[in-house]
């Protein structure tokens, strides 16, 4: 192409629309609500949004972005051979692929950035000539250093190309291979071979290079073969095998930290001997970005366990009461004793409580105040002083649990009712003020069929986990 016209009705572009139309030299635009034209190319800018750039045939680079563009979207400025410097200004967000193979690309000004999104700048001058670790901004692109990256499998996942001469369907998972489908015929017996000298050839070779390591970041879990909705997993062990690798791991080398992406809890038999634990989730495609972040100390953690974990299985209220694997129909016996409340109640110490997480930094929680309300939308204000007594800026959850200390039923021993996150320099203090409504102190009255709020006393608790609540007060409604 070398002249198109943008039809007037047409209100949005999207990002890369004209990357790599290596012919064009115009581009005319009706109808959208800015650009950004030159004599050989025009620049969109869409709701303060870069959405594609000049075609990539300019003879020149000469403009730098517009001081009003705060983002520049995915694929925006790809395959430009004729950008060789740029000055990003204001942008403070740039797109997954915004200027990749952009070959000539030799300098970049970006102050303001403060997120690069995957692959922004790869196959890019000033990627390529780069030693060490790369910033633009308050952004990381790449880190570097002289630690040597040696990565090994460690353990085998089953599946149809991973398994010659056994009819093997893709949906078929371990578990099902491992007897429960004829388990004495020939299939499943070299079916089963071919899983343990595969495991065995692989855990031996992570765990030789462990023991030549300084340290080990060991990175697992579970998939979607296990974490899925519509179906029970048959226990809460790692899969493949992964127990024992990361034992053998630890023994090799103490200095092992271990990563776990997983949706759900499992059973960690060996979590006190790690270096670390990190916990992942499922953290989308920047996980190994993040990751980094993290373990290098760019960024300090500040998350919080939304569940409680046990230390088996057996300690699960669904081991308790005869629920788990039934089919068809499954009775929720445990009735308002779900999570925390029920581990509480059985006096149950799980691995990691609910609300549980640790950071690069410590806090203090002090001058705890409870006030009962005066409004009627207010039934306690809570406040209490947190400060980071740590080296380095972080961020703490502080949770605020209420027990009916009076109650004429059956309730939890505390439930959470307000908490709120709040970040913090070395040594800076805050006071956090936290609102209970009525609704914090009621519950639900079969007979009157509606919550109710006893007069009565209640114990305030505060602290940055169902375990840990140091702060305690009572109040009286």
């Amino acid at each position: 192409m070398t002249t198109t016209t943008i039809p007037k009705d047409v209100s949005y572009i999207g990002g890369g629309a004209f990357s790599f139309c290596e012919n064009a030299t115009s581009i005319k635009v009706n109808g959208l609500n800015q650009h950004y034209s030159s004599k050989l190319g025009v620049l969109f800018n869409y709701d303060k949004t870069i959405l594609l750039c000049y075609p990539t045939n300019s003879a020149y680079w000469h403009y730098g972005v517009p001081t009003t563009v705060e983002s520049i979207s995915e694929c925006a400025f790809a395959g430009n051979l004729n950008i060789e410097e740029l000055n990003l200004s204001n942008a403070k967000h740039v797109g997954e692929a915004a200027f990749l193979g952009c070959e000539n690309l030799t300098r970049i000004e970006g102050d303001n950035v403060e997120a690069v999104s995957f692959m922004a700048f790869e196959k890019t001058a000033w990627m390529e000539n780069a030693t060490g670790d790369i910033t633009l901004g308050k952004a990381f692109l790449r880190y570097g250093g002289n630690a040597e990256v040696v990565y090994a499998p460690g353990y085998f996942i089953p599946g149809k190309k991973d398994v010659n001469e056994v009819n093997w369907q893709e949906a078929s998972l371990e578990r099902r291979v491992m007897g429960q489908e004829d388990p004495d015929s020939e299939e499943q017996k070299a079916l089963r071979k071919e899983i343990r000298e595969n495991r065995a050839r692989l855990k031996k070779e992570a765990c030789d290079l462990a023991g030549e390591a300084d340290e080990v970041i060991f990175v697992g879990g579970l998939n979607h073969d296990y974490d899925v909705e519509g179906r029970d997993r048959d226990d809460m062990k790692l899969p493949y095998g992964q127990d024992e690798l990361i034992e053998e791991l630890l023994a090799r080398n103490p200095n092992t930290i271990v990563v776990i992406v997983a949706g759900s809890p499992v059973e960690m038999p060996w979590a006190d001997r790690a270096k670390a634990l990190v916990w992942c989730y499922y953290s989308g495609m920047e996980t190994g970005t993040a990751l980094a972040d993290i373990l290098i100390g760019r960024v300090n953690p500040s998350a919080k366990l939304p569940e409680t974990f046990p230390v088996a299985y057996e300690d699960t209220v669904t081991a308790k009461n005869g629920q788990f694997g039934l089919e068809g129909q499954v009775t929720y016996k445990e009735g308002i004793f779900v999570g925390y409340r029920y581990y509480e109640k059985e006096k149950v110490k799980p691995a990691f409580p609910f609300g549980y997480g640790l950071s690069y930094t410590t806090f203090s929680m002090t001058d705890l105040k409870v006030d009962a309300g005066c409004e009627s939308d207010i039934a306690v204000t809570v406040s209490l002083k947190v400060k980071n007594i740590g080296s380095v800026p972080g961020a703490e959850v502080v949770q605020c649990y209420v027990t009916d200390c009076e109650c004429s039923v059956e309730r939890p021993v505390k439930e959470l009712k307000a908490y709120r996150k709040i970040f913090l320099e070395p040594g800076e203090t805050e006071t956090v003020t936290l609102e209970l409504p009525p609704k914090a102190f009621a519950f639900y009255d079969v007979d009157r069929r509606d919550f109710v709020v006893e007069p009565g006393s209640f114990l305030i608790q505060v602290g940055n986990s169902s375990a840990n609540c140091p702060l305690q007060a009572e109040v009286r409604l």
